[in-house]
């Protein structure tokens, strides 16, 4: 997610180096949007200020694509205006031998971009560091720059 919380660079050897901030908001609970469950609003407000969303599922369990329905169902609950804003869904743990299955099923319930990676094995890291600089160069405007001034 990109937001105002932290502070990261991208690998020297793929893009070069930019920083852009990230917010890392771990752990949305069934119930968080509503009934205040785990951090619950306490990590729901930090997302308000995130320019876009990246989610991530892990798809070494069965049915990945309930934890997308579980997160977006929450981002919808506590504001409805969290699912309108740009949203990357990054199907994690792909080294896991059942994982390309789990893959192309969940691909039928996201409409949203689905990359593939492994951050144990770092597959498809690269290529998501120059998504996400390519998304962040669309959304950072001349505009934008100026309202955080």
């Amino acid at each position: 997610m990109y937001g105002m919380i932290k502070r990261s660079c991208l690998e020297k050897h793929v893009i070069g180096c930019y920083s852009f901030y990230v917010a890392d908001v771990p752990g949305i609970v069934p119930g968080a949007s509503k009934q205040d469950q785990g951090l619950g609003s306490q990590f729901l407000r930090h997302i308000e200020r995130c320019l876009a969303l990246l989610l991530i599922i892990d798809m070494s369990v069965e049915r990945p694509w309930e934890q997308y329905d579980l997160l977006m169902n929450e981002l919808h609950d506590y504001k409805m205006d969290l699912t309108k804003k740009p949203i990357t869904v990054i199907g994690n743990k792909m080294d896991d031998p059942d994982a390309k299955r789990q893959f192309d099923q969940t691909r039928q319930y996201i409409p949203y971009p689905l990359l593939p990676i492994s951050t144990i094995e770092k597959i498809n890291i690269d290529k998501l560091m120059l998504y996400l600089r390519k998304q962040y160069d669309e959304l950072i405007t001349d505009e934008w720059r100026e309202r955080i001034k």
